[in-house]
């Protein structure tokens, strides 16, 4: 049975994930009075454009592994089909109209991320969005990254904040996302190193705050919840793909950026829709 939780860390991942998602529907996550200025994300990845040319065939959960969010926001609450906290629960609700459905389970600490993981994988989720540093060369998380990809799923990883380079061997079955910012360079807070698979916007990015309000936020732990929310997308068009089709036509919808070719700052490049047909 799901648990409403009242913890609002990480509101904003659901935020930049459901923007990719549920806007197709032509429900906007942001109500505004005025249009978010800074949601050049969207049109930056040629989101808008896979909306109209590719409609949603089905739902599709995307479990995010954190410390919680505030279900009693707004702009969430009519969007978010549940939120669960640790004890695990053993089933989940599903939905029947096209669109997002998400679950965020709370991680009391590091050592919760692979039980959290290993959950999606006995429920059948697909994406999981893992937004915080410490998991990349953890042995545990790799095992449950590796029954994730077995089971037909993607495990997403942000790169990390702190503006080094990192010596991370590649994560095969992680999708590790760095950051662009609006003009497509890398921010100084960026991590990089060969571990870095794609980036996707991550800087100046309007999403949700812990007071039921509005932020601008930055960071990879963005550029990876805008990452799950393509994936989602990539999905819904069509659920009948595996893991490998998933990466493949992500990977395939990247532009490339910096050195040609792959390279430890944009890795393979910026997620762009545009060149999906």
């Amino acid at each position: 049975m799901k648990q409403k939780i009242g913890f609002f860390l990480f509101s904003q991942l659901i935020a930049m994930i459901s923007s990719v998602v549920i806007d197709s529907k032509q429900k906007q996550v942001y109500n505004k009075k005025s249009p978010a200025p800074f949601q050049w994300h969207l049109a930056k990845m040629g989101v808008p454009e896979f909306w109209q040319a590719h409609p949603l065939r089905t739902s599709v959960w995307v479990l995010i592994c954190d410390a919680g969010v505030d279900s009693r926001h707004p702009n969430l609450k009519n969007h978010v089909e549940s939120w669960m906290e640790a004890p695990m629960p053993s089933s989940r609700e599903t939905g029947t109209e096209p669109g997002l459905l998400v679950s965020s389970l709370r991680m009391a600490e590091h050592k919760d991320t692979a039980k959290c993981i290993r959950w999606g994988v006995s429920q059948g989720i697909r994406i999981v969005n893992l937004s915080y540093s410490g998991s990349i060369d953890n042995k545990e998380v790799q095992l449950a990254a590796e029954e994730l990809a077995r089971s037909g799923g993607v495990l997403v990883v942000s790169a990390g904040n702190r503006g080094e380079k990192r010596d991370y061997p590649e994560a095969h079955n992680m999708i590790v996302v760095g950051s662009t910012d609006y003009i497509d360079w890398k921010p100084p807070w960026a991590n990089t190193g060969d571990y870095v698979d794609i980036v996707a916007p991550g800087a100046s990015l309007d999403t949700l705050d812990q007071n039921q309000g509005f932020m601008n936020g930055r960071g990879t732990s963005l550029s990876a919840a805008v990452t799950s929310g393509v994936l989602a997308l990539l999905l819904s068009v069509d659920p009948n793909q595996t893991t490998e089709d998933l990466k493949a036509k992500l990977f395939e919808s990247t532009q490339d950026l910096g050195a040609p070719g792959r390279d430890p700052a944009f890795g393979r490049g910026r997620i762009d829709l545009h060149l999906r047909k």
